[in-house]
């Protein structure tokens, strides 16, 4: 039996200190193995979870095409030649942005006359101003500056395009967004401005459907006195609150209209109004249809710019 002086020997410390150094080894390798295990098994997790929102976003986004082409298809069966905010498309659209505000899983579309915004460029450089400092906020200077820098943009493109066709695979501003390319002074402005803002030939906006950011540029640009535009307006929307519409820009109607039961138009007003009345539509034909289709924290969106005349898709983005 050992005695007392060879338990704490040097040898016997030894062995002790082997033992340890064993025992901590083992406990390294445990924890390393245990830590590999959990991480495979987290990183496995994670392809799951990543496989599922996969299926899940390529299921919702087949849900909103199916979407946006059912309300194309319903668009095209409307053919009373009258657009305006009481109808079905409109109604069913602001219940649509009111569910989405709220959240919630389905599949919710919103439709907008197209027509309403201020179409680029026919409309011209100072109806872009105008909506510059209307809908963006830009001080007046700053939006006249803005547009022009616009304008002068699209025409070097337009002369770049002419010289080599081959350089121009989508022609000029084919979009809205695209004018956010542009170097201007205040990019804020411009981008609040951008949802009033249409890129198509037409320069007519929707008399039932056009907001209050459109037609007061658009009279301002046409020479109308700020008064006579915003008198307009306000007309305009005590309308529309009466469910009266539109359906015809024949002057004598437009004024028996926007009288109601009230007073007489002022002089202002009426010249507003015949700066305008060119420059109006009772009808529709291009609408921007957007389906969003939500299911949790996925959510999958899909939008187009419809022709109703001519049934064909001008515009895809997803």
């Amino acid at each position: 039996m050992p005695s007392p002086d060879n338990r704490n020997g040097p040898a016997a410390r030894a062995a002790r200190g082997r033992e340890g150094a064993s025992l901590v080894l083992v406990l390294c390798a445990a924890g390393v193995l245990l830590t590999l295990s959990l991480g495979a098994a987290a990183l496995a997790a994670g392809r799951a979870r990543r496989a599922e929102d996969a299926l899940l976003r390529a299921a919702l986004r087949d849900g909103a095409r199916e979407a946006v082409f059912r309300a194309a298809e319903a668009l095209c069966a409307d053919t009373n030649g009258v657009d305006h905010l009481g109808e079905a498309w409109a109604l069913a659209s602001t219940e649509a942005e009111e569910a989405l505000a709220h959240g919630g899983d389905g599949t919710f579309v919103r439709i907008g006359d197209e027509c309403a915004r201020l179409a680029f460029p026919a409309s011209g450089e100072a109806a872009l101003a105008a909506l510059l400092a209307e809908a963006g906020g830009a001080d007046a200077a700053v939006a006249r500056g803005m547009a022009h820098s616009i304008f002068l943009r699209r025409r070097e493109l337009e002369e770049t395009a002419a010289a080599d066709p081959g350089a121009a695979t989508n022609g000029v501003f084919a979009a809205e967004e695209e004018l956010l390319a542009v170097p201007v002074e205040d990019p804020a402005a411009l981008a609040r401005a951008l949802p009033f803002l249409s890129v198509r030939p037409d320069a007519a906006i929707g008399a039932n459907t056009a907001p209050r950011e459109t037609v007061v540029a658009l009279a301002l640009a046409a020479g109308a006195s700020r008064e006579g535009a915003e008198g307009v307006w306000a007309r305009l929307q005590m309308a529309r609150g009466r469910g009266d519409v539109f359906e015809t820009t024949d002057m004598a109607e437009a004024l028996k209209l926007l009288r109601g039961e009230g007073d007489v138009p002022t002089a202002a007003e009426i010249e507003a109004l015949q700066l305008l009345k060119p420059r109006l539509r009772v009808g529709s034909d291009l609408f921007r249809i957007e389906a969003t289709a939500r299911r949790g924290h996925v959510a999958v969106r899909a939008e187009c710019v419809w022709d109703r005349d001519a049934r064909r898709i001008l515009r895809w983005v997803e």
